[in-house]
């Protein structure tokens, strides 16, 4: 995956607080108006690994089950709309 950066550059590191240390950073796919773009695997001073986002550019963090939920949910959703539009693709002429 392309878009699945574990070194730098970053993408949107000016959004994420100083003293976390970016390990990970990916594309967050949403639908909405001024959605957020990325998600970052990050680790605190203390060694802790956890998801970080931003909503509106405002940062907040996502740690353990609330972190595996979002990212569960967003592969549902988007395996749903993989579905949705491989079954629109095949309902349209092949010419």
């Amino acid at each position: 995956m392309t878009n699945f950066r574990t070194e730098p550059p970053w993408e949107h590191a000016d959004r994420v607080p100083t003293e976390y240390e970016i390990l990970a950073e990916f594309p967050n796919v949403c639908w909405g108006w001024e959605c957020d773009l990325y998600y970052w695997i990050l680790r605190d001073a203390d060694g802790k690994v956890f998801l970080g986002s931003t909503s509106h550019g405002r940062f907040f963090s996502k740690r353990k089950q609330d972190a595996t939920d979002t990212l569960k949910e967003d592969i549902e959703t988007l395996n749903e709309f993989i579905q949705d539009t491989q079954r629109a693709l095949e309902m349209l002429p092949n010419d």
